[in-house]
């Protein structure tokens, strides 16, 4: 038997060129990574999560900017 290990990438349009990233959180929830990452990006405050699309080991999620009205 064989273990596998699952890599877990993060997308977001305006964070790294909306390259794939790294998990900066790897024992949290993909929750706990929005937030995480809002600190220092404040329009993922209200992004949704999609995702997981699974290839091979690897899950990327994504974040969707939440489209509104002010006012």
């Amino acid at each position: 038997m064989e273990a596998n290990v699952v890599v877990r990438k993060f997308v977001y349009a305006d964070l790294n060129g909306g390259q794939p990233m790294q998990d900066p959180m790897p024992s949290g929830t993909p929750d706990d990574v929005r937030k995480l990452l809002a600190v220092n990006t404040p329009s993922l405050t209200n992004a949704s999560i999609e995702g997981p699309e699974v290839e091979g080991n690897v899950h990327k999620y994504t974040f969707r900017r939440a489209v509104g009205t002010k006012g």
